[in-house]
């Protein structure tokens, strides 16, 4: 299901709000890791972001971008929401990480 432009509007704010954290981690996790996503975690704020080796199971989608990534230079983020209207979401993105 994909967002609506509402939705994306939303995430995209986000992204550029925690833009410096992500790419701290995603650059770290990388390094530790491999290939993978920051997942933004909307659903429960307890744990509100963490980095998943490979795709997370609640997007698959994501797969193509982690592939396909250059992770000296960008991160993969992937944002779970959950709308009443429309159920489970996850929203995937190709980010260029800051210096």
């Amino acid at each position: 299901m994909k967002p609506t432009p509402e939705q994306r509007e939303a995430n995209y704010r986000w992204i550029e709000e925690h833009a410096e954290q992500c790419s701290i981690l995603a650059r770290n996790a990388y390094e530790k890791h491999g290939r993978g996503a920051v997942v933004v975690e909307m659903r429960d704020p307890k744990i509100p972001v963490y980095y998943v080796p490979g795709a997370p199971p609640e997007d698959q989608g994501a797969l193509n971008l982690i592939r396909k990534y250059d992770p000296e230079r960008e991160m993969v983020i992937v944002i779970l929401r959950a709308f009443r209207e429309s159920g489970e979401l996850a929203s995937s993105y190709r980010i260029a990480m800051l210096p």
